[in-house]
């Protein structure tokens, strides 16, 4: 990114800030009534059926979202709710999940504010200015490119 930007080039980052596990995982696990969240993991069976040839059932799978405190980071899930070998015709292979196991669909990686500043002007870049939500849920970081 710093050689794209030259020399005193700057960007804007967006970044979704560390929160407790109690309140990421409601806002990642759907309340009674809704599958917003849901659907967005089961979707990716449905690719793998549609692309592939794959045997997925959906209803053999319980989406859920776990935090995991070591990484910062949302890890969404499908546990299988029985033992399942599933054919995937068009990749040659066969997927054998058993009961309980689950198959990790995604991350959603959560920043600390200062060591994203530090990680990034490792490359190169000054922080210019920043701002965050009241609570600290999200912040915006403007850098910019130290000159050489």
């Amino acid at each position: 990114m710093a050689d794209s930007l030259g020399p005193g080039g700057s960007f804007l980052l967006s970044a979704d800030l560390d929160k407790s596990r109690e309140t990421l995982e409601s806002c990642y696990n759907d309340p009674p009534g809704y599958s917003a969240f849901a659907d967005f993991r089961l979707n990716y069976l449905t690719q793998l059926n549609r692309r592939y040839g794959a045997d997925f059932v959906l209803d053999d799978f319980v989406p859920e979202a776990y935090y995991n405190a070591d990484t910062s980071t949302v890890e969404g899930r499908l546990r299988a709710q029985a033992d399942r070998a599933v054919p995937v015709p068009g990749l040659g292979l066969t997927l054998i999940i058993p009961r309980g196991q689950f198959l990790n669909v995604g991350y959603s990686v959560k920043f600390d504010g200062q060591d994203l500043v530090r990680e990034v002007g490792k490359h190169g870049f000054s922080l210019r200015a920043h701002w965050e939500d009241f609570d600290s849920r999200y912040g915006l970081f403007l850098f910019r490119r130290q000159e050489t």
